[in-house]
């Protein structure tokens, strides 16, 4: 799985956007892909925050048992 984006990097494209530049050219200048600059700058608009919304994190299957026994 792909390692997420840094908060940095979230606030620089959030920052071209509110400049007045489009998602599109944000994404351009910190070369990152379109729809993640516009979801960005969407999740900006109706939260206020540009932080990554939390992963799901690994988990086991039950069925495996990690003991041995």
């Amino acid at each position: 799985m792909a390692k997420g984006y840094s908060k940095d990097l979230r606030v620089r494209a959030v920052e071209i956007v509110e400049a007045g530049e489009s998602a599109r050219e944000a994404a351009r200048i910190l070369n990152i892909g379109v729809s993640t600059a516009i979801r960005w700058a969407d999740r900006w608009r109706r939260t206020g925050s540009v932080d990554a919304k939390p992963g799901t994190g690994h988990s086991r299957s039950p069925w495996r048992s990690t003991s041995s026994g």
